[in-house]
């Protein structure tokens, strides 16, 4: 695990099952997934992690979304 996502779990009590997500991790693997695709769009599948953190920071990072009906 990453130091300082540990760090920040130190004497936090977390209800089981728990998903621990890396903002920076996430803008850093967009970038280098950007980058190694070139001058391609890249599209995120929201319905894939529609948390709102994970999509604002997608947006800051420039990303654009698929459109998906709730059926």
């Amino acid at each position: 695990m990453i130091m300082r996502i540990e760090n920040a779990l130190i004497d936090t009590k977390i209800s089981t099952p728990c998903l621990v997500l890396d903002r920076e991790q996430i803008a850093k693997n967009y970038r280098n997934f950007c980058h190694k695709m070139g001058n391609i769009k890249i599209f995120y599948a929201v319905k894939a992690n529609p948390q709102p953190d994970v999509l604002s920071l997608l947006v800051a990072e420039g990303a654009y979304f698929d459109c998906a009906s709730f059926h």
